[in-house]
């Protein structure tokens, strides 16, 4: 009888140790391979600019950062230490329209893109890619505008000014407008500006002088794109703008 006692409770046992282990097999979860979230730049559409053209920049994961920015930066090839945010006009998750600038106001040279993201509150990081673009001099006869406001920080209302070279003296041929960017949207706005005169070697003794009225908005930081005549311009665009 004992014997048989024994024979059964081992029997239960190797059937209850199946059970388990065959549990434990069902409940083992498929490996998961983790999501890469790091943002990374992998094409632009323009490889040779002059200063103040517009690039389209692809890639993944551009997106609202901790301190409100996802920004480009522009490092000089030959001199790492000099380096410049782009200013971004649009930004999705792939996609990011920014105004190519080279260091110092427009310093022609080859500049290598990065992404700098501070998607906390630690540390900014910066992530590296292989995409260089040329910033190169204007041909001749080719219009472009000053990188430089004779002031740069006025109030809404007032006036400002700004040079341009191989256009003209009729002020009907300009247009200028201001471009604010939202950080949080990824979108930007543009503000009519009023162009009121234009004086002939003005800016410098070489260059034309653009007036207009600062249109009454909200202060802040702006990009001004001016567009010469009916042809868009090459470079129509100027360096950040301050309204105060």
């Amino acid at each position: 009888m004992n014997k048989l006692i024994s024979i059964s409770q081992a029997l239960i046992a190797l059937t209850l140790l199946t059970f388990c282990l065959s549990c434990s097999k069902k409940s083992d979860p498929t490996p998961v391979t983790p999501v890469n979230t790091d943002p990374s730049l992998t094409s632009v559409d323009k490889t040779t600019v002059i200063n103040g053209e517009i690039i389209t920049i692809t890639g993944t994961n551009f997106s609202k950062n901790y301190n409100g920015a996802s920004e480009i930066v522009a490092t000089n090839t030959a001199d790492a230490t000099k380096q410049v945010y782009l200013f971004i006009l649009s930004r999705t998750e792939t996609k990011i329209v920014a105004v190519m600038t080279g260091t110092g106001g427009g310093s022609v040279g080859t500049y290598n893109l990065s992404y700098f993201s501070k998607s906390d509150a630690s540390t900014t990081k910066s992530y590296a890619s292989t995409l260089n673009v040329t910033v190169k001099a204007a041909d001749a006869g080719q219009f472009f505008v000053s990188s430089t406001f004779t002031s740069s920080n006025v109030s809404a209302g007032t006036s400002a000014s700004f040079g341009t070279k191989n256009g003209s003296t009729n002020m009907a041929d300009y247009s200028v407008k201001l471009i604010g960017y939202n950080y949080e949207t990824g979108a930007s706005t543009e503000y009519n500006a009023t162009v009121t005169g234009v004086t002939a070697n003005g800016y410098g003794g070489s260059m034309d002088l653009v007036s207009f009225t600062v249109p009454t908005i909200t202060a802040g930081q702006y990009f001004v794109k001016v567009t010469y005549s009916t042809s868009s311009l090459a470079a129509g665009w100027n360096s950040v703008f301050s309204i105060n």
